[in-house]
């Protein structure tokens, strides 16, 4: 349930109000390695190898935040640590 695809609101536990969920990390398109990076020349082109990620958002503030935010956020992190201690990390 990391990078599931699906919205919707769930009740968490210790928090008393659904909460808006979504995917807990990025999604993951691939990681791209150029074939040739010398691209038939003796001088290397310096092309790096490409990860591709989902974009997320910019940096939240957290000043900013209502209650419903705050809850959201906090619901993000018991569900990750959930998620790890299910698979015993």
């Amino acid at each position: 349930h990391f990078f599931e695809h699906w919205n919707g609101y769930n009740v968490v536990p210790s928090l008393h109000d659904p909460v808006p969920v979504g995917a807990l990390c990025p999604q993951f398109y691939g990681y791209c390695v150029p074939d040739d990076p010398t691209d038939g020349t003796s001088r290397p082109d310096y092309l790096s190898p490409i990860l591709l990620l989902e974009h997320c958002s910019s940096g939240t503030v957290p000043e900013e935040l209502n209650e419903d935010d705050k809850q959201e956020c906090v619901s993000l992190l018991f569900r990750f640590h959930h998620a790890a201690s299910m698979s015993e990390s």
